[in-house]
């Protein structure tokens, strides 16, 4: 399973740039919210297009001497999905289930959004993935001295501080996969910190 992910960091009043838009296949029923640059309309004919068509061709059959028919499958064409969206600037994830899509996503061009890391990771089926972009530092964790502070000593540990991505895929029946992610943005702060 390949994961693409994007961390970005945004402050607690930016949530008017976030967008969900929802749409029924079957109905061609469609809500819009938020400035998500993908129209929902547009991903809808987009993922239609995008499925595999089964179709059914005549032939004649030279050693039976009749006319037979055979099935077989036609790709789907992404260009209108990826048309669709291209117009996104920022972080989007569809989702589809039975005849209802929905679109969410993050608008990047909010000045006070940062994006912090756009890692991607390969990893089997239960497997563990895990990514980190920081580093070990020392944390003492306890201290102590003899009675006339003589013979004092400290036990130290390390822990890993800055940005981490822990990700189980499980891919279930019928193809769809269910992700249980732990992410983390971490640092450091001073002694008056």
């Amino acid at each position: 399973v390949l994961i693409e992910a994007l961390i970005v960091e945004m402050a607690e009043g930016d949530g008017i740039n976030l967008g969900v838009q929802w749409g029924s296949l079957e109905t061609g029923a469609v809500i819009q919210y938020g400035n998500t640059g993908a129209p929902i309309g547009q991903v809808m004919v987009g993922l239609e297009e995008a499925k595999d068509v089964t179709k059914t061709e005549s032939y004649w059959n030279s050693d039976t001497n009749k006319w037979e028919n055979r099935q077989y499958t036609e790709e789907g064409d992404y260009s209108t999905l990826a048309s669709a969206l291209g117009g996104v600037n920022g972080a989007a994830m569809s989702i589809v289930m039975g005849d209802w899509t929905a679109l969410i996503s993050a608008v990047a061009s909010d000045s006070n959004s940062n994006i912090l890391s756009s890692p991607s990771i390969t990893v089997m089926d239960n497997g563990e993935a895990s990514f980190i972009v920081g580093e070990e530092v020392p944390v003492i964790t306890g201290s102590t001295a003899g009675s006339n502070n003589d013979n004092p000593f400290q036990t130290v540990d390390r822990k890993e501080v800055g940005i981490k991505l822990k990700v189980v895929p499980q891919i279930n029946e019928g193809d769809s996969v269910q992700l249980n992610i732990e992410q983390e943005v971490s640092n450091v702060l001073g002694a008056n910190g």
